[in-house]
């Protein structure tokens, strides 16, 4: 029986289906009508960016749905098991003066009970947010991923940002990886299969933080007016499509290691 990380992974090809067809039709009417090719492009940056915006919130549904479905909660990782607790008392650890101690004890009491269910809502916020490092870094967090970006900094994927032939490649090789090691629960996701370990990047911005802030600028200044020209090629549009999949596949790789 297959997981159901493994059934949204496999729906992931659809999602990005229709980013794909605008893209497409945008490079057939190129140098025959450029309002509407200016147009499709717009299109498509708005919605590379919604389905990132959407992604955590769907993932974190599937692994909840998968732990719940194979483990008791005292098995738990500790660090989910501590940040669902948080769901009662708030993620202001300066609200209590014991907040520690009181996470330990509905840790501890919740433990006793082998039929106990936990749900989504603690590891996300109470809306959606776009898709800024920032927000990726604190729901990852709380499943005991300290910064994901660190693990990607100075990575073989970064590589991807050298060229779409390198793109491409990572991109085809993780959908098989992320594919395969998560058939069944417990999944077969090992950060040392790729060698990600913690790279401190200091006060600098790493390459993915620094395409997911490109991103976002993009976005932000066609929802909300300030730019109605069109700045991207149908080619880059491409590449960009390519590396948001594949950060996906990353993220869901990532912390199937840890769960």
């Amino acid at each position: 029986m297959s997981t159901f990380v493994n059934d949204y992974i496999l729906k992931l090809d659809d999602q990005w289906s229709e980013v794909n067809l605008l893209i497409d039709r945008a490079h057939l009417v190129e140098n025959s009508d450029l309002e509407f090719y200016n147009a499709l492009c717009r299109s498509a940056s708005i919605l590379i960016v919604s389905h990132l915006e959407g992604f955590l919130k769907e993932l974190t549904k599937n692994i909840i749905r998968d732990l719940n479905s194979n483990k008791i909660f005292k098995d738990l990782p500790d660090a989910i098991k501590r940040s669902y607790c948080k769901k009662y008392l708030g993620f202001d650890v300066t609200k209590f003066g014991n907040y520690h101690v009181l996470v330990d004890e509905m840790v501890n009491e919740f433990s006793l009970y082998e039929n106990f269910k936990i749900s989504h809502e603690p590891f996300l916020f109470d809306k959606n947010r776009n898709p800024k490092p920032d927000s990726i870094k604190i729901v990852l967090d709380r499943f005991g991923i300290k910064d994901i970006f660190k693990l990607l900094h100075q990575s073989i994927f970064d590589r991807c940002f050298e060229s779409r032939t390198q793109t491409s490649y990572y991109l085809k090789r993780m959908k098989i990886v992320s594919n395969l090691s998560t058939k069944e629960y417990p999944y077969k996701a090992s950060l040392n299969k790729f060698n990600l370990s913690i790279n401190n990047y200091g006060s600098a911005r790493t390459l993915w933080q620094t395409y997911l802030d490109d991103l976002n600028v993009i976005r932000h200044s066609i929802v909300h007016g300030n730019s109605f020209n069109n700045t991207v090629t149908t080619k880059q549009l491409k590449e960009r499509q390519e590396q948001a999949y594949l950060l996906q596949l990353l993220i869901i790789y990532c912390l199937c290691s840890k769960v």
